[in-house]
């Protein structure tokens, strides 16, 4: 191990000589300690440790580097930009640790269960820094970093920048949690970084197509290599100069977006010669250079595009084909996949509230998933079994009625809990009488106990034991379902209610709480992943209660805006983590400039015929095993619903191929046969209220639950759509809008921007949305030169004019 301190005096510039001391693994951490508080105590002095081992014979008083290292225990994520205090946001997942190493700039660590060899750590390390656009010094596996309790001492660059000279405390931002598993991190960051690759990859087939069948030009990370001008090459070597930097920087980055760099490959190049003076003396480097590396691709993409034309009349090449803008539209819900009661409830609360069909019946689905989770469970075949509780999002604009939707949808449940805590008022009220008595027995004799003689003591005692263990408990009240709650609090409330809960809300506000609302932006998924899963649940907090859940049973019944669900992307973890890929999602076009008040009321018959269904599942008593635990009753498929349910899983699972309709979502579509079992399951039950496990699971059932899958896996595609969207393709369909109403044929970008001057306040806010009608082959930019400053002209793909 290597311990490391450097400082420098701030008003002169002078560097302290650097002290580095070796120890090994397994010295006494009080002598580490004191060698810490000693050094920290020199004015001007920093302290630092790498979170790595080292050979063993590496020189006296040498740091080492990435060649020396041995073992590496945990990478650090160095936050040292404006952007910092967004570290929950930034990271992966949850780190071990998180440093505030001066005002708003953070380290946070990610300590590995077991050590890891250099080799494999390197490129997470690498990934690592470029999934939370930190400092590049999270790349380098050598690196040393701050130890908390130490001082921050600032050197001569960053007081003349501003910052006070006196030094700040290391202090912890979250202290120290669990230790990370190396392979999750790795997972994590993997899949993320194959999805950049492939984006890039797309892109690059677009803006940069090779000419005349050569093949685009990769770089080896040689800059000798690279196919630039001498004078662009001379820039990069030599330093741009002195008055013309900002010309030169971009005449830099417009040569290597041109030469197919990555915005990886540009910052190491930044980062690694002369021409980065300018960008490494920036307070945020990365995102200093960020935009103008987004001006020189987009630069570079005009200038290809003016390249297919004379300057007076484009080329007539042919259009590509046109990859559509418009957003899905979404499928509906056959009303008789609903059967029975189900379906008539579902269309009597549509009806009556003048909201899609979609919502009551998928909010209806939750219902019956709350009085059938942790009672059932459907076996598909021999070996794989689902629970049924789900989780169900429909996500709807306000004024959509959500709430009165919900509170008719759920009405029954409301009244269970109602009817149980009525009945059980005597029995809770008796309890908590003889509770009472027996607790002042026990304060009158603790009382007594300290003022007894010696040889009353044992007997006293005794009394006091048997009575704490005679001590009567209070009975507490079914409670099935919540609103928002808490992680913490969600498994307190499991273990009191035979492990199940559902969340049911008209709004969203539980995935703000999963996101970490109440705990310092830290995402807390585990007991809702878990609960989703049904797998046991182990989690000992220290100052709480231990949570011990074996078959853990939750769901989710929600109506948030669409804008919850355009969040929930960006939100630590939810993606990488699978969140994402488990609730049933719902967009159902809104009624709303279409309603008419011209409604009939439930019939109060059907009302008590769907109370009845859902009262008589809540009431089912789970079966006992041989060991007395309490274990749900097994739903089994005929022939027949097995057969429908496996075309279905294979037909799914060509989906998920490169190129499939899941391609994209294949997170969300590998669970979609499971979802559409647990759904085959809910509606049996509600077929067959009395002893639904004595019946298998029919054709006729299996094969509505399918037809209810298909429309959700509409939903999912439009949800994820909406959940990956960014500002650019909304404002993209703005303009084709203003497109498509004025007629155009063609027009200047000039006159586009005069016109939606409320949507884009700049000129170059324009670039982003035209960028995405070119790719997507709606239009073709044309530069026309005018004898003065060039002006841009957009010809509209001719099949619009066709369709008039």
């Amino acid at each position: 191990m290597v311990l490391a301190s450097y400082g420098q005096n701030p008003q002169t510039g002078e560097n302290l000589p650097p002290k580095v001391e070796h120890f090994s693994t397994t010295s006494n951490g009080d002598i580490l300690l004191k060698i810490v508080n000693d050094l920290s105590r020199e004015t001007h002095r920093n302290v630092y440790v790498p979170l790595c081992s080292f050979r063993e014979d590496l020189p006296p008083g040498k740091k080492g580097g990435e060649a020396d290292i041995s073992t590496v225990f945990g990478l650090v994520a160095d936050l040292d930009d404006d952007q910092a205090h967004k570290w929950p946001e930034r990271l992966p997942f949850q780190p071990t640790y998180v440093l505030e190493t001066s005002k708003d700039r953070f380290q946070a660590g990610y300590i590995f269960t077991d050590g890891v060899a250099p080799d494999a750590a390197k490129p997470v390390a690498v990934m690592l820094q470029e999934y939370s656009g930190c400092d590049f010094g999270t790349k380098d596996l050598s690196h040393v970093w701050r130890i908390p309790g130490t001082l921050n001492y600032p050197n001569k660059k960053k007081v003349d920048a501003g910052r006070s000279p006196e030094p700040q405390f290391v202090t912890f931002a979250k202290p120290i949690g669990d230790s990370v598993d190396f392979e999750e991190l790795k997972n994590i960051l993997e899949q993320w970084h194959s999805q950049k690759i492939e984006r890039q990859r797309k892109s690059q087939e677009k803006h940069q197509k090779p000419k005349n069948g050569t093949k685009p030009f990769q770089f080896d990370g040689d800059i000798n290599h690279l196919p630039v001008k001498p004078g662009t090459k001379d820039f990069i070597l030599s330093g741009a100069p002195v008055g013309q930097r900002s010309e030169a920087i971009q005449t830099v980055l417009n040569a290597l977006v041109y030469s197919n760099l990555d915005d990886g490959q540009i910052f190491s190049i930044f980062n690694s010669y002369p021409i980065g003076e300018k960008y490494s003396g920036q307070k945020s480097p990365v995102q200093w250079l960020q935009p103008q590396i987004k001006k020189a691709r987009s630069y570079v993409t005009e200038k290809a595009t003016a390249e297919r034309t004379t300057g007076k009349e484009t080329i007539q090449e042919p259009w590509g084909d046109i990859v559509s803008i418009e957003d899905r539209e979404p499928s509906k819900f056959d009303p008789s996949s609903f059967p029975g009661v189900v379906g008539e409830m579902a269309r009597a609360i549509s009806e009556e509230t003048e909201t899609p069909f979609e919502m009551s019946a998928g909010l209806i689905l939750s219902v019956l998933a709350t009085a059938c989770q942790g009672r059932f469970m459907i076996e598909v075949k021999e070996g794989y079994r689902e629970p049924l509780n789900l989780w169900v999002v429909v996500a709807l604009e306000p004024a959509n009625r959500k709430s009165s939707t919900l509170t008719a949808c759920t009405r029954p449940l409301t009244r269970w809990e109602n009817e149980k805590r009525i009945t059980m008022e005597p029995e809770i009220s008796h309890a908590k009488v003889v509770r009472s008595l027996q607790e002042s027995r026990l304060k009158s004799l603790r009382a007594k106990y300290g003022k007894a003689k010696p040889g009353k003591l044992d007997e006293i005692q005794e009394e006091i034991f048997t009575l704490e263990n005679e001590l009567e408990p209070i009975p507490v009240a079914p409670q099935i379902w919540s609103q928002d709650v808490t992680p913490e609090h969600l498994g307190t409330l499991m273990g009191i209610n035979n492990e199940r809960m559902t969340v049911l809300s008209a709004e969203g506000g539980i995935f703000d709480i999963l996101g970490g609302r109440y705990s310092n932006g830290i995402p807390n998924l585990d007991l809702f992943l878990q609960g989703h899963a049904g797998d046991p649940v182990r989690v000992d907090r220290g100052s709480r209660e231990p949570v011990n859940l074996e078959n853990p049973c939750l769901s989710l019944g929600l109506s948030p805006q669409p804008d919850v669900l355009k969040g929930m992307a960006s939100k630590p973890g939810f993606r990488g983590r699978g969140l994402l890929a488990r609730p049933l999602y719902l967009l159902p076009q809104s009624n709303l400039g279409y309603r008419t008040l011209d409604t009939v009321p439930i019939p109060k018959d059907l009302d008590s015929q769907y109370e009845r269904v859902v009262h008589s599942l809540l009431d089912i008593t789970s079966p006992e095993n041989e060991r007395g635990e309490s274990c749900p009753y097994i739903l089994k498929l005929s022939h027949g619903a097995y057969k429908e349910w496996s075309a279905f899983y294979h037909v799914t699972e060509e989906g998920l191929r490169d190129g499939g309709q899941f391609e994209f979502i294949r997170g969300w579509a590998g669970k979609l046969p499971g979802a559409a079992a647990r759904i085959a399951g809910l509606l049996h039950c509600a077929e067959n209220i009395d002893q639904p496990w004595t019946k298998q699971v029919s054709l006729e059932t299996m094969q509505s639950a399918l037809d209810i899958a298909a429309v959700f896996s509409n939903h999912a595609l439009i949800a994820f759509d909406l959940m990956g969207a960014d500002e650019g393709m909304d404002k993209a369909r703005k303009v084709w809008c203003w497109i498509r109403r004025k007629g155009f044929s063609s027009f200047k970008k000039r006159d586009c921007f005069d016109a939606l001057k409320g949507t884009f306040p700049r000129m170059a806010d324009i670039e982003d949305p035209v960028k995405i009608l070119t790719e997507r082959n709606y239009i073709r930019p044309q530069i026309k030169e005018t004898g003065g400053r060039p002006s841009i002209i957009c010809h509209v793909n001719p099949i619009f004019m066709k369709e008039g």
